[in-house]
């Protein structure tokens, strides 16, 4: 998953990247790291900038091909009122654009060890966050690490067994 980690902070690196953002009068990605709870205990981190794109994942191993689910976390500090009653309700609105613009990237966003990412879910992080978190579960295949042990099938009349290797070693 180092591989694809990097790929993905090279991507956002990418002022060609940073221009999607910008042509929608957004701000581009600001900061890229592992998801630790940054958006629920923001004392025990270091300051960052907003927007951010917190990673986590898992890879599952219980079938032929590993399976890789990984999640974002995309942080986008929201200072404006959402509700009908709001004053500017498109200038708050604008963080479900930078959502859109960066769900594209990320479906482009492969590595040597992972596939095409597939969107599997998407959602607004309820929780109490200090900032606004939508979340984007992704799947794709991967590569990384061989399948865990398997056992070969076969028949026990089918080995070769050979006499009197244990009298030999006594000798």
């Amino acid at each position: 998953m180092k591989l694809f980690y990097k790929k993905l902070t090279e991507t956002f690196e990418k002022e060609e990247i940073k221009d999607l953002y910008r042509t929608k009068g957004l701000t581009p990605v600001q900061f890229i790291d592992l998801y630790a709870e940054q958006d629920l205990i923001p004392e025990w981190f270091e300051v960052h900038h907003y927007p951010a794109l917190l990673v986590s994942w898992d890879i599952s191993y219980s079938n032929d091909t590993a399976v890789a689910n990984i999640i974002f976390y995309i942080c986008y500090e929201q200072l404006h009122d959402t509700s009908n009653l709001g004053t500017n309700t498109e200038m708050a609105l604008k963080f479900l654009d930078f959502i859109e613009v960066t769900d594209e990237i990320l479906k482009n966003v492969i590595s040597k060890n992972t596939g095409k990412l597939e969107l599997v879910s998407e959602n607004y992080k309820r929780d109490e966050t200090v900032v606004d978190v939508y979340i984007l579960n992704y799947q794709c295949s991967y590569s990384g690490k061989l399948n865990t042990l398997q056992y070969l099938q076969g028949n026990v009349d089918d080995l070769n067994i050979k006499k009197g290797l244990f009298s030999k070693v006594l000798d």
